[in-house]
């Protein structure tokens, strides 16, 4: 999935209620393991990605990629989901 800014997402994880939200910023950081390793063990390092996102009901959050689904597919979905389970 390639999230951007300005997508129109849904959380991806249960949550009491479906509601839509707008990533408003993306936010990319090296993050460099070498500082912690064990001496010879070999470094290495990532880019953690995550998503500002602003929802429906007022809150801002930060969120993952694999926390975040498009509302759209989400909506889909929730017409397979027989919700008398989770109660």
């Amino acid at each position: 999935m390639l999230l951007k800014v300005g997508d129109i997402v849904s959380r991806a994880y249960l949550w009491p209620e479906l509601i839509s939200g707008i990533i408003i910023e993306e936010k990319r950081d090296r993050v460099d393991v070498a500082k912690e390793l064990k001496p010879g063990r070999k470094p290495f390092q990532w880019e953690n990605v995550t998503f500002v996102v602003a929802w429906s009901d007022g809150s801002v959050t930060e969120e993952t990629d694999i926390e975040l689904e498009y509302f759209e597919d989400m909506l889909k979905h929730e017409s397979k989901i027989n919700w008398d389970e989770f109660e």
